[in-house]
């Protein structure tokens, strides 16, 4: 992509938003004959191109060949009855504007054109020059300038319309590259045992009821006998319909006369304690079921 600057500095995005920027009210009339038809004035679209690439014939312009130029006369109806016209069509034009590359060296950029012209005054010095002013504008049209009035969103009648789009965006930024997650861990004999487990054990972990197989106070007890001994009071807890961490522990608390804050701080004898009484627990909710 070419990131070339006109002899005024500006970027080829810059370029972009200036040619479709809004004029002066003043710049904008209607098409005798077509009144929901906006015409813009030459003057200001040269005034654009030399605010934007600099003084024509600098910074930018325009050649044609002489024998790009063809007149001719025409018979018209008129109200008054028939009269004579000149017609005047330029077959090619070329608009042309310099960048200044990244390197220093300056490039001419071209744009091709052609229009036509005709003068009521059969005149054809005065339908070349609209010819010419009518090429320079097709040109233009090409290059974004006052694109808003050729899509419909501004007019005569609504001069700060702007068209949604590339002319009025910013430079648009790369997509920036998406952020590499590590990839999970493998399958551990943890987590493949873990995925073989009872429903209602796994249940039980989803309600952070931990099991942690050591025996945090010193108790009497090796850690396969605490391990054995925490699995069956937790799956008392659950035939007891304890779902959630906070009421598990404060009946375990209850049940072993002391606060008891997760399994590993209590022993096997209040371990044989808590597990009675979640099984107490359990009956008398089964009673009460059966009673209702």
């Amino acid at each position: 992509m070419c990131e070339g600057k006109t002899l005024m500095g500006y970027t080829l995005a810059e370029v972009r938003k200036m040619m479709d920027a809004p004029l002066p009210s003043s710049a904008y009339k209607a098409i005798p004959g077509g009144p929901d038809l906006t015409d813009i004035s030459p003057a200001w679209m040269k005034r654009a191109f030399n605010s934007i690439f600099g003084m024509c014939g600098v910074g930018w312009g325009y050649d044609y060949e002489a024998d790009s130029i063809n007149f001719e006369k025409v018979m018209v109806s008129r109200s008054r009855g028939e009269k004579e016209i000149s017609v005047a069509t330029l077959k090619r034009m070329v608009l042309w504007f310099v960048l200044v590359m990244d390197h220093g060296d300056h490039r001419r950029f071209e744009v091709p054109a052609s229009g036509a012209s005709s003068s009521e005054q059969n005149n054809d010095g005065w339908a070349m020059k609209g010819a010419i002013t009518n090429a320079l504008s097709n040109a233009a049209s090409c290059m974004g300038f006052q694109e808003s009035i050729y899509l419909g969103y501004r007019s005569h009648k609504n001069v700060k319309g702007q068209a949604p789009g590339a002319s009025t965006d910013e430079p648009r930024k790369k997509p920036a590259k998406a952020e590499k997650r590590p990839a999970p861990p493998k399958d551990t004999d943890t987590q493949k045992k873990a995925q073989q487990k009872a429903p209602e054990q796994k249940h039980a972990e989803d309600a952070e009821i931990v099991n942690k197989p050591s025996n945090g106070n010193g108790s009497e007890g090796n850690v396969g006998d605490l391990a054995a001994a925490i699995a069956s009071t937790r799956k008392a807890a659950i035939a007891a319909g304890v779902k959630d961490r906070t009421e598990c522990f404060e009946c375990a608390s209850i049940f072993a006369g002391r606060e008891i804050a997760d399994w590993p701080q209590a022993n096997l004898e209040e371990l044989a304690a808590i597990r009675a009484g979640f099984l107490k627990m359990s009956s008398d909710n089964k009673g009460v079921a059966q009673n209702g």
